[in-house]
C-alpha cells in the first residue's frame, strides 16, 4: 500500500512539472501573439472618406458598394446615424430626393430604397456609359494628355458595361 502512495506522489510531481511546462509554453505563445497583435494594431491606415454620389448614373455602382461596405452594413451604427451619413453623401438630384425624409431609425431603409429605385436602373446606367463614350470631345490637336483622357474615359465606360455584363468585345453591336 505504501508503494502505491509513493507511486501516486511521484506521478503527482511529474504531472505538476508537465503542467508548469504547458503554462510556460502557453505564456510564450500568448506573448508572441500579443507582439504580433500589437504590430497589427499599431498599423496606421489612411482614413477612408465617405463616398459622394453626385446623382450621376455612372457613379452609382461604385457609390452603392462603398457606402454599403463602410456605412450600410456597419452594425455598430444605428439606422438614424446611417441615414445622416447617407444624406451627407449625396448631392444634386439624389439630395433633393432625400431632402424631405426626416432622420429617424425608421427612415433609413425608406431613404435607401428611394435611392436604389431611382439609380439601380441598369438601362439608365448603360445609357449613361454609352452617352459618355460617344460624346467624348474630338482632339483638335495631337497631345499625349488628350489621348490619355480619351483612353481613360473609354476604359471607364467599358468597365461599367462589363460590370453590367454587357458585351463589349470586338464584333458586338456596341
Amino acid at each position: 500500500m505504501h508503494d502505491l502512495f509513493s507511486k501516486l506522489d511521484t506521478l503527482k510531481i511529474i504531472l505538476k512539472e508537465e503542467v508548469k511546462k504547458l503554462v510556460r509554453n502557453d505564456n510564450n505563445t500568448n506573448a508572441c501573439q500579443n507582439i504580433a497583435n500589437t504590430n497589427v494594431n499599431n498599423l496606421k491606415l489612411p482614413r477612408i472618406e465617405l463616398p459622394v454620389f453626385t446623382s450621376n448614373y455612372m457613379e452609382w455602382i461604385s457609390f452603392r458598394d462603398l457606402f454599403l461596405t463602410s456605412v450600410g452594413n456597419n452594425n455598430t451604427l444605428s439606422d438614424s446615424q446611417k441615414l445622416q451619413y447617407l444624406k451627407l453623401s449625396v448631392k444634386g438630384e439624389a439630395a433633393t430626393l432625400l431632402q424631405s425624409i426626416q432622420i429617424t431609425n425608421y427612415n433609413y431603409q425608406k431613404a435607401w430604397n428611394a435611392l436604389t429605385e431611382r439609380y439601380e436602373n441598369e438601362a439608365e446606367i448603360i445609357n449613361a456609359a454609352l452617352n459618355k463614350l460617344v460624346s467624348q470631345p474630338v482632339l483638335k490637336q495631337e497631345s499625349a494628355s488628350g489621348l490619355r483622357k480619351i483612353i481613360d474615359t473609354t476604359q471607364q465606360c467599358i468597365d461599367t458595361l462589363q460590370i453590367l455584363k454587357q458585351p463589349v468585345e470586338h464584333g458586338t453591336p456596341l
